[in-house]
């Protein structure tokens, strides 16, 4: 006999916070892996910061709650750097940075070279060449070249290299200023990985070029397929009429990418890859004073160069209301661009809780508002900060019928006047600054964003102590700060960039059809051999103890009940997770959608989600087919007035039926997309093959059955949902436990 699903929830819930006040946490792990916590108003994530005698400048954040390292090597350079005429050649230099040096990635480098050169020499022929005849010809003698120069190279080893020491998630990116090369590494391989990383960036050889351009002409056809690519190039193209930001793209241009210059990326590379231009990042499990003088000998190799200054670019400002409308997308879709402050201004931090005014987490922004009150399908404001400019995009999506452009466009814009006219409480001022402040410490609390996190600070030139204290910026914003900044950056001059349904001719990059480079194999270059050779220190592993450092009861009325202390930070996170399997609930993912949108006997959904942004919680309700889950997370003092009132939201949640339209029209948008989207297509097919009519595609409501839905048999599913089996999985620091 089933028990009732909200007695049962009470129960366990008090069950658990008795169990854990009793119970305690075992202190066995946490005192070998232990960190500091970082409270608000005070941080203390531990930041070390250096430059060497080359000027490397050196970042180090000891991290001990786990036995990992995060390393990497930013470059204060990104696609806006690359020169007009060969767009895209910080990106592609990207990728033959992982193919080796002299003394890495190849048999016989001295052999190697010849065929190498005369590949370079040819792909600048090739760029100079405009008749299709004499390009194919050219084309014929780079593969030649590169089959002869393939006999000698080791086709990723320095990849194999790092694997060989534990390493992990080996990869990089290239934005607009900043190019990351990173990796996870066991603590005890250090050395070997700073043999490896202080290696790779000297001397590096630009081989296996030929199947590399396969692989980016593959990555651009990729991000033409999606009309998001298409539509944000186009509309930073209108946004910036003359920066790079506008005007290049990270994959550069199609002309560019068929035609590239070796030459110009060597260029590029000694111009930026320059020691005092970099930053090594390190986070995790190292002790500083052992691994500085390793540091020291290793990188402090490095060559250090003048870098160029970045040449200024003058935008004008927009005259008035200045409108595009395309056809680019399978739903209308609308972008307002406002230009704002770059990075490091005085009002970025007033900006960034005005934004959040607008939209934030916890759903309580203006134009939260009214997407909650179903009167447009989508509304959020998106800041961009840049080294030399800002801007923020107003993003809102019309209802899928029966809305235009310009009556979306007056709905979002009128919040906007709202803003400027100081029309908000100071309730939600303070609550969307917990909104930031939770979202920045949950940010630093993995070791591995907290190391790109250190590396974009880098690029942006920031001090880390101005970038650890930016939330103590954010609580000292008063609400005329906010009012000023609306008013003076969200002033008349704007873009306004219309979207509607269209689908715009794309150009594919064919492949040259080169016969397929064959590498060497078994074989091991200079480098590896001296690699291999290198002692690597030994070290007991960790191991979780299950009986100590996990908390887990049997509360009875199948409930099970797990806690782990977060020993980083004061914020919680607690997740209910009721088994509910598919074949039994047919209706629960539409059900678990629209709890979100739910409200109480006498308090609005508005008042709930404030009530919660206040005390800098928020909350989801999803489903994955086999679980139906609440979820919480927030700030650590305030866990049980964010409890009592989950409690009460759950006791006896209230749906309004208009809220049945605003989820038919999600769901309706939401397949149009996929239907544009080929990797929601391919994905689609793959699940297809996989489990034929019992795909989920295929199982799934259809929208005619969306709209039969009524509020009360949702919510009836929810509850029956969860009176099944329960687990409840906590993590919380000590003082809240």
């Amino acid at each position: 006999m089933k028990q009732n699903a909200f007695l049962k929830l009470t129960t366990a819930i008090m069950g658990c916070m008795l169990l854990v006040a009793f119970l305690g946490i075992s202190d066995s792990h946490a005192q070998k892996y232990s960190a500091q916590q970082i409270t608000q108003g005070q941080t203390a994530v531990p930041v070390s910061t250096f430059t060497l005698d080359n000027g490397l400048t050196v970042i180090l954040s000891p991290d001990h709650t786990r036995p990992q390292i995060m390393g990497g090597v930013v470059v204060k350079a990104g696609n806006k750097n690359d020169p007009a005429d060969q767009t895209g050649i910080a990106h592609y230099l990207e990728h033959m940075l992982f193919k080796g040096t002299k003394q890495m990635g190849s048999v016989d480098y001295q052999k190697e070279e010849p065929f190498l050169n005369e590949i370079y020499a040819l792909y600048e022929s090739l760029g100079k060449e405009k008749d299709p005849e004499a390009r194919k010809e050219i084309q014929k003698k780079i593969n030649e070249n590169s089959l002869k120069a393939g006999e000698f190279a080791i086709l990723n080893e320095m990849d194999n290299l790092l694997r060989s020491i534990g390493s992990s998630g080996i990869n990089a990116f290239t934005s607009d200023e900043i190019t990351f090369y990173f990796n996870q590494f066991p603590p005890n391989q250090f050395e070997k990985w700073a043999e490896l990383y202080s290696h790779r960036f000297m001397e590096p050889v630009f081989r296996a070029f030929q199947s590399e351009l396969e692989v980016v002409f593959e990555e651009k056809n990729m991000y033409n397929d999606n009309f998001i690519t298409g539509l944000l190039e186009s509309f930073m193209s209108h946004m910036y009429k003359k920066h790079p930001y506008g005007q290049q793209t990270t994959l550069g241009s199609i002309d560019h990418i068929r035609n590239p210059s070796l030459n110009k990326m060597y260029e590029f590379y000694h111009t930026y890859y320059v020691a005092n231009n970099m930053a090594l990042i390190l986070v995790g499990d190292f002790n500083i004073n052992e691994i500085k003088p390793i540091i020291e000998q290793k990188f402090g190799q490095w060559k250090s160069s003048p870098v160029p200054a970045f040449p200024k670019y003058e935008e004008a400002d927009f005259n008035g209301r200045e409108l595009v409308k395309v056809k680019m997308s399978p739903i209308k879709v609308g972008l307002i661009g406002f230009r704002t402050v770059p990075n490091n201004h005085s009002d970025e931090a007033a900006l960034d809780v005005c934004n959040r005014i607008l939209s934030n987490n916890g759903q309580t922004g203006l134009f939260d508002k009214l997407v909650a009150d179903n009167k447009i399908m989508m509304a959020m404001m998106m800041p961009v900060i840049n080294n030399d400019y800002g801007h923020s995009i107003l993003l809102y999506i019309p209802k899928i019928i029966g809305q235009s452009h310009s009556k979306a466009e007056n709905l979002v814009m009128a919040q906007l006047e709202e803003l400027k006219k100081g029309n908000f409480d100071n309730e939600l001022l303070e609550a969307v600054k917990n909104d930031i402040y939770i979202e920045y410490i949950t940010n630093l609390e993995d070791y591995s964003n907290r190391a790109v996190l250190f590396a974009q600070a880098f690029t942006q030139n920031r001090t880390m102590e101005d970038y650890l204290m930016y939330h103590e910026k954010i609580k000292r914003i008063s609400r005329e700060e906010v009012i000023r900044v609306a008013n003076k950056y969200y002033g008349p001059n704007y873009l306004v960039f219309q979207s509607s349904m269209g689908f715009p001719k794309k150009e594919k990059l064919e492949k040259p059809g080169y016969e397929p480079v064959k590498p060497s194999s078994g074989q091991k270059s200079t480098f590896a051999k001296h690699f291999e050779q290198m002692p690597g220190k030994i070290s007991a592993p960790s191991y979780v103890n299950f009986e100590k450092d996990i908390i887990s009861s049997d509360l009875g009325n199948l409930t099970n009940l797990y806690v782990v202390e977060n020993p980083v930070n004061d914020v919680f996170s607690l997740s209910l997770r009721f088994a509910a399997p598919k074949n039994q609930f047919k209706t629960l993912d539409i059900a678990a959608n629209i709890m979100n949108f739910a409200s109480t006997e006498d308090k609005s959904l508005d008042q709930i989600k404030k009530e919660f942004l206040i005390l800098g919680c928020n909350y989801s309700f999803t489903y994955d087919n086999s679980y139906f889950t609440v979820e919480m997370q927030g700030i650590g003092k305030n866990f049980n007035k964010a409890l009592d009132l989950m409690l009460s939201l759950l006791k006896n949640p209230q749906i309004e039926q208009s809220k049945m339209k605003m989820i038919t029209d999600q769901v309706k948008g939401e397949r149009k997309l996929e239907n544009a989207d080929p990797s929601s297509v391919g994905g689609a097919l793959f699940e297809y093959v996989r489990k034929g009519n019992k795909s989920s595609y295929l199982d799934r409501l259809s929208l005619k059955e969306i709209k039969k839905l009524k509020a009360e048999n949702l919510l009836a599913e929810v509850k029956n949902a969860m009176t099944g089996q329960l687990e409840i999985h906590l993590v919380a620091s000590k003082p809240q436990i």
